[in-house]
C-alpha cells in the first residue's frame, strides 16, 4: 500500500471510530457520511473495506488493539507483584470500557460472534494475562487458567452490555468510577481466590 493509501485508510478508521463512539447505534453510520467527514471518496472506502460492517469491525479492532498494547507496555515497565499487575489490567480494561462503551460493545460482540486470533481481546487473554496468572499459580494448567480468566472477563463484558441495555438489572453502575472500581476489585480477588483453590492437574 502506498503512503497516500495508508494515510487515507487511517483517516477513514479515525472518523469511523469517532462515529461509533458518539452514535447511539451503528445503523446511524453511513459510508457516505464517513466519506464526507474523512474527505475520502466512496470508491476508496469500498476498495479498502468492501462493506460498512467490515469497516466498523476493523476500525474498532485497530483502536482497541492500540490501547491494549499500550497497557501491555505499561505493565511490563511496572515493578509490582503479579496480582497487582492483574488488578491494573482489569481496571484499565474497565476504565476504557466506561469511556468508550459503544466501541467496546462492537468489539465484544465481534469476539462472541466470530473468533479472530489477532483481535485485541483475544490477544489480551492469550499473550499476557494467561502467563501473568500462571506466574501467580504456576501449578495450574493453562486450561484451568483460561477457564478462570474467561469467567472474570466475560463477567465484565456482560456487566457493560447490561448497563447499556438494561441498567435497572445491572449489578454495578459501570459508568460510576467508585461503583466500577469496587466491582472490579471483587472480580480480581475472586479470580485469584478461585484459581488458587482449584485442584492442580
Amino acid at each position: 500500500m502506498t503512503a497516500k493509501g495508508k494515510l487515507a485508510k487511517e483517516k477513514i478508521i479515525k472518523v469511523t471510530t469517532q462515529l461509533v463512539d458518539t452514535e447511539a447505534d451503528t445503523k446511524n453510520i453511513s459510508i457516505r457520511r464517513i466519506s464526507r467527514l474523512a474527505g475520502i471518496s466512496l470508491s476508496s472506502i469500498n476498495y479498502y473495506f468492501q462493506t460498512k460492517d467490515k469497516l466498523i469491525e476493523e476500525s474498532v479492532r485497530i483502536r482497541v488493539n492500540r490501547v491494549m498494547k499500550q497497557w501491555l507496555d505499561l505493565e511490563r515497565s511496572l515493578n509490582v507483584d503479579p496480582v497487582a499487575k492483574f488488578r491494573i489490567y482489569i481496571h484499565n480494561l474497565g476504565e476504557f470500557m466506561a469511556r468508550h462503551p459503544k466501541v467496546m460493545q462492537v468489539s465484544i460482540l465481534n469476539v462472541y460472534s466470530h473468533y479472530e486470533p489477532d483481535d485485541s481481546l483475544t490477544y489480551f487473554h492469550e499473550k499476557d494475562v494467561i502467563p501473568l496468572l500462571k506466574s501467580i499459580c504456576p501449578d495450574k494448567s493453562e486450561q484451568q487458567i483460561k477457564i478462570v480468566i474467561s469467567l472474570c472477563v466475560d463477567s465484565i463484558y456482560l456487566t457493560l452490555l447490561r448497563r447499556i441495555h438494561y441498567p435497572e438489572k445491572c449489578v454495578c453502575d459501570f459508568f460510576n468510577q467508585e461503583s466500577r472500581n469496587k466491582y472490579l476489585d471483587i472480580l480480581v480477588d475472586s479470580t485469584v481466590l478461585v484459581l488458587r483453590s482449584i485442584d492442580s492437574v
